[in-house]
């Protein structure tokens, strides 16, 4: 499999729905449709699910790329309203959470400009009621939204809408290290995690980046996070898929020009020939003009010759007579 998601989550997710043409997710901070996205290796094979992403610009992206899902433009927290959204451009780093503002210089010294929006805040229990299609189980939940998590989670319905499995962000980014310009970051699952036990989940794994739980009604699913995505698991990460797509395209490229050259060296070899040909009809013509040349002159001087001869022949005469 190709995996596209930042922390390879999708090959762990693979484990659990293995070969399944057909599945529903609810991803809640999508952002890019395919570039770390959790879900997109689940939806070129067939998935649907809920997309919910407030950043127009990602939004507009995951309109275009995924038709067949619901996409919703809009945060998720524990009500509903409005909210701010302060949004990091060109980064999955937008969040209604508070951001120091030392940390929002940090960001715009390597190139991280901000702004902040007002966008609609709903529910996951708002979703859920209105867009999950009856009698269809939610395989599995992602949430991240770079540190409010919790606000989310505490806005679902874990009753009535009982997701497979979850996958929490667990990491909350603080700040930016200087030199490496890679985020600082910071667990913060205990703003969650009780809640979630509490509501019949079990935890299954932490990948360094994100929390996996699964409903107890499925703990057999727990075996599947049991060892950390490796080799065995037979996946490839986009980005080598990517370079080496780009790879093969540049050497098509490379064997069309070759060829291309072949033909013109070809057509110039022609042109060439068709060159030195013209340069010896030329030279030929210069070799006829000069000839032609030498024959009229020829030809004038032998004309004049006659036209005088009785002029010259009187004044022999004269020149003889007896004076």
């Amino acid at each position: 499999m190709i995996s596209y998601a930042q922390n390879h989550e999708d090959v762990l997710l693979e484990r659990c729905f293995k070969g399944s043409t057909e599945g529903f997710f609810i991803d809640v901070g999508a952002w890019e449709p395919v570039d770390q996205s959790v879900t997109n290796h689940f939806s070129s094979r067939g998935w649907r699910g809920i997309n919910v992403e407030p950043v127009p610009e990602y939004f507009a992206r995951l309109q275009a790329a995924r038709p067949r899902d619901i996409n919703l433009q809009c945060a998720l927290g524990a009500h509903t309203g409005t909210r701010s959204l302060t949004v990091i451009e060109n980064s999955g780093l937008s969040t209604m959470g508070p951001m120091h503002q030392t940390f929002l210089d940090e960001l715009g010294q390597v190139g991280y400009e901000n702004r902040v929006i007002e966008v609609v805040e709903t529910t996951l229990a708002e979703v859920c009621a209105t867009h999950v299609p009856k009698g269809v189980t939610i395989d599995f939940l992602k949430v991240d939204v770079e540190g409010s998590e919790g606000e989310v989670l505490r806005g679902g319905d874990w009753e009535h809408f009982r997701p497979r499995v979850l996958v929490v962000e667990a990491m909350v980014p603080v700040g930016i290290d200087a030199e490496s310009g890679w985020p600082i970051v910071e667990q913060h699952i205990d703003d969650w995690q009780p809640m979630l036990l509490e509501n019949g989940y079990l935890f299954a794994a932490n990948d360094g980046l994100n929390c996996f739980y699964v409903r107890k009604e499925e703990s057999e699913l727990l075996s599947h996070f049991a060892l950390p995505v490796n080799v065995f698991d037979d996946y490839v990460p986009y980005a080598v898929q990517a370079a080496e797509e780009n790879l093969s395209q540049a050497r098509v490229d490379i064997d069309a020009i070759e060829r291309a050259n072949k033909v013109l060296e070809h057509e110039l070899g022609g042109l060439a020939d068709q060159l030195e040909a013209s340069v010896r009809s030329v030279e030929a013509l210069k070799v006829a003009l000069a000839q032609s040349e030498g024959q009229r002159a020829a030809m004038v001087a032998s004309h004049s010759w006659r036209l005088t001869a009785p002029i010259r022949a009187v004044a022999d005469r004269l020149r003889r007579r007896p004076t």
